[in-house]
């Protein structure tokens, strides 16, 4: 019995039922590499004006029990090279029983891609690779559709790489399988699993073959907001992000911590809930305030529609409760002082600062004193995670008691001098200037929103107007070091500056300030810019150094880098060196890395 002579048989015989196919294939055959090859015919004749191409074929035989399990073949790496110079081949393993004399196809489709992929996934050391084989069909129209697609990917060369430019360009995909493709569920088109080929083709009509593995996802297995009122208890989503996730089910997530699952197999509806504990303060006490709240009423509401669950016993969540409780005590103190709870990071805190915080609660809100016979009235500065809470320790009702309030309390503002420290003399100032400009970027109580009422509370004196424009300047830097505050440090930079100008007139400083707030937050006008450089011009025709460091101050922000660079050649030492603490030249340092931010 001849293995080969049936297995060559077997592969003519099956191909040959095919209309629009001719094989040629020779037993024995001493060609290199393939035993021939398969033609195909756009029409019944097979004539050649019908004639639509060529795909090489290779048979290989072994005498072995039959089994339905397709089997793994080992190809030699020279082979499978050689076959990619062919640009693919139709790789055939039919198994021949050796009793019997039965036979049972498989086929591989090796295009230039698959082989490229099959070679650079085995290691170097390997001398062949294990080729995965699937059941070749006997239906004729799917046998036509594996040889159409081998015959595809012809245009395939993995030599020639890809062009990302070309996606700048990109129209459309084209996929081209051997079978039809189920797209009612995610799919995965993975070389070697799956016989496909990727055309992508351009607006300007070019065809690209692509290699790679291509994930689709149906529209409802892609996450979508939906705009639906989601309740328990006390707490209200206004929206959810839905995503099918099986066949079966779809999850609603409510936020990054807190999701439904919906599964809806014939005579077993469930819905399961997962809660996760969120780094923020706010997000992780409202998932956790609905999570409570569903296992107390066992029941939520989606737009009005009620919704029962059925919850295991209350005793397994006793931790999360407990939790919840620091939650609201943490809450309850943080709004207290106006700090936002979205800027609260719970992954940072460490159990000391649970503690200490635990403390201020205690003293800010209970009312408890502390006591202390040597305590002195002095600031606090409390750490919350990386961020902090600036407090002032002051005398209470008892006495060697002290209690802790909030220097930025509103209704409550309180007088602060500044005395140098060689110096008698003292100035009116705010509680912003206590702070240190490292700790402007992370002070998270300093009720940014009403800065320009500290400041007005102390108009009266001369150098008040000096000390605010400082603050401005300070508050830019501090948004500059790109904190969770960045936006409200600018924010209440640009007011404090707005207010300035209101009281003083578009002083050339303020004006600058003004402009590099604007440089920040997006851009010049093209009518900002050009009084950015009315304003170099006055200043260039004054030979002051204050008039130097303003035109200087002008080029930053129009980004012109090499007046920049003519200017600071031409001032002083100690006026680049006082130039290099401001903010605008941290701007200047900015647009360096990016000079068509301003332009």
């Amino acid at each position: 019995m001849d293995a080969e002579i049936l297995g060559i048989s077997r592969i003519n015989t099956m191909v040959s039922r095919c209309p629009h196919l001719k094989a040629f294939l020779t037993a024995n055959d001493k060609t290199p590499f393939t035993d021939g090859h398969i033609d195909m015919y756009n029409g019944l004749s097979r004539s050649n004006h019908e004639w639509r191409g060529r795909v090489d074929v290779q048979v290989k035989a072994r005498s072995r029990a039959l089994s339905k399990k397709a089997p793994a073949y080992s190809i030699s790496k020279t082979a499978l090279a050689a076959f990619r110079e062919l640009s693919g081949v139709l790789y055939f393993v039919v198994t021949v029983d050796a009793k019997s004399g039965k036979t049972r196809p498989y086929y591989a489709l090796l295009s230039p891609f698959t082989i490229e992929h099959l070679l650079t996934s085995t290691p170097e050391e390997y001398d062949e690779v294990s080729v995965p084989l699937k059941p070749f069909p006997n239906d004729p129209q799917a046998i036509e559709r594996i040889v159409a697609l081998a015959h595809q990917s012809h245009a395939q060369n993995p030599a020639t790489g890809f062009d990302s430019a070309l996606m700048e360009r990109f129209e459309s995909i084209t996929i081209y399988a051997s079978s039809d493709l189920d797209f009612s569920a995610p799919i995965e088109l993975r070389p070697g699993e799956i016989d496909y080929a990727l055309e992508l083709r351009t607006v300007d009509n070019m065809i690209v073959p692509l290699d790679g593995a291509l994930h689709i996802y149906p529209p409802e297995y892609t996450a979508r907001e939906v705009a639906v009122q989601t309740t328990s208890g006390e707490i209200t989503y206004e929206s959810m992000t839905v995503r099918r996730t099986s066949r079966n089910s779809i999850e609603a997530r409510l936020s990054s911590s807190l999701a439904f699952v919906f599964s809806n197999v014939p005579g077993n509806e469930r819905t399961n809930v997962t809660v996760t504990l969120e780094p923020t303060l706010a997000g992780r006490c409202k998932s956790l305030e609905f999570f409570a709240a569903l296992l107390e009423t066992r029941s939520f509401t989606i737009d009005g529609r009620r919704s029962h669950l059925d919850v295991t016993s209350q005793k397994e969540f006793s931790d999360l409760y407990d939790h919840l409780k620091t939650l609201r005590a943490l809450t309850e103190l943080f709004l207290l002082l106006g700090v936002d709870t979205r800027l609260v990071d719970l992954d940072e805190m460490n159990e000391n600062q649970y503690k200490q915080l635990n403390l201020l609660h205690r003293v800010m809100i209970q009312g408890e004193e502390l006591h202390d016979p040597i305590g002195e009235v002095s600031r606090v500065m409390q750490f919350v995670g990386r961020s902090k809470l600036m407090l002032m320790l002051v005398p209470g009702k008892d006495p060697m008691s002290w209690t802790y309030v909030d220097p930025f309390e509103i209704d409550k503002r309180r007088q602060f001098r500044w005395r140098a420290t060689s110096g008698q003399s003292e100035i009116p100032v705010t509680a912003y200037e206590i702070i240190e400009p490292e700790h402007l970027p992370t002070a998270l109580n300093m009720k940014l929103d009403w800065v320009v009422g500290a400041y007005e509370a102390i108009a009266e004196y001369e150098t008040t107007y000096r000390v605010a424009n400082e603050r401005v300047l300070a508050l830019i830097l501090a948004a500059d070091a790109d904190g969770p505050q960045s936006d409200k440090l600018l924010a209440a930079a640009e007011r404090l500056n707005e207010w300035l100008v209101s009281e003083q007139g578009p002083e050339p400083h303020h004006l600058v300030n003004r402009w590099q707030i604007i440089a920040r937050n997006g851009g010049l006008s093209k009518e900002q810019r050009s009084a950015v450089r009315k304003l170099r011009r006055e200043a260039s025709s004054k030979n002051t150094d204050e008039a130097m460091l303003l035109a200087l101050s002008c080029a930053v922000l129009l980004a012109d880098a090499e007046e920049v660079q003519d200017l600071l050649a031409n001032i002083p030492e100690e006026s680049s060196e006082l130039l290099r603490t401001w903010p605008i030249w941290s701007l200047f340092k900015r647009t360096q890395g990016d000079m068509s931010t301003f332009s």
